[in-house]
């Protein structure tokens, strides 16, 4: 037994007004940190894409209609669109079938991203679940191309991640350790919050957590960004 209470609706306020400052905090200071740097900008793009998710599923929990969760599910596949290219493309550099793999990400992320927005085939309905908690139901199609996607997703940038950790020196190791880090908290507290508790014991009251994860990845990323802009700054003044 839980004994512990469900996120209620002003705490639920307080906690996106103070993700929402922290995270436009941080993009912008990274993005005038270094605003010619694709993976300064790259940032700023996943923090607006990752606002939007969290900000669009908070609407969805005080507006009987399937549109805000739609226009939540456009925002993953977008922020995971420009999560690849940030850590694939331009933090990692990586080239060779991940070029061609780009193509696809982009691709399927923008055209399932648009179905989801404006069709039924990702998310034909939502469900009331108690007083105070609403969650959207998937079709069978459109579980597996979003789950499939964020899966693939995740599990190809965990490898390149680790693979290029034990490629690179002391330093870079450093700077991909903070990304990892960011990323295992976040996809491990979304895992137990939105995969195992609804999925498997039928709690549904604690989702919100898993989306305000994303504190730790954002801060995880961002201070892996300035690290890297501050050791390239004095290694030229050195």
């Amino acid at each position: 037994m839980f004994i512990f209470f469900p996120l209620v609706s002003p705490l639920n306020t307080v906690f996106i007004v103070l993700l929402d400052l922290f995270g436009l905090f941080l993009a912008f200071s990274v993005y005038w940190s270094n605003k010619s740097s694709n993976i300064n900008k790259g940032f700023s793009l996943m923090v607006t894409t990752i606002l939007a998710w969290v900000n669009f599923y908070y609407l969805a929990q005080y507006d009987n209609s399937t549109f805000w969760f739609r226009l939540a599910n456009i925002s993953v596949f977008f922020f995971f669109i420009a999560y690849y290219f940030f850590t694939i493309k331009w933090f990692l550099k990586k080239k060779r079938w991940y070029n061609y793999f780009s193509w696809f990400v982009l691709i399927y992320g923008l055209v399932f991203g648009f179905l989801a927005l404006g069709t039924n085939l990702i998310i034909p309905t939502y469900e009331s679940i108690g007083e105070s908690v609403t969650r959207p139901i998937f079709s069978s199609f459109g579980w597996w191309s979003f789950y499939g996607f964020v899966i693939t997703i995740t599990l190809i940038i965990n490898y390149a991640l680790i693979k290029e950790y034990f490629n690179y020196s002391s330093e870079r190791r450093t700077r991909i350790l903070y990304l990892l880090i960011g990323l295992l908290i976040f996809a491990g507290l979304n895992i137990v919050f939105n995969v195992v508790l609804p999925g498997f014991l039928t709690i549904y009251e604690y989702y919100e957590l898993g989306n305000y994860s994303v504190i730790f990845l954002l801060g995880f990323t961002a201070y892996a960004i300035v690290n890297t802009f501050v050791v390239a700054e004095r290694d030229c003044n050195s």
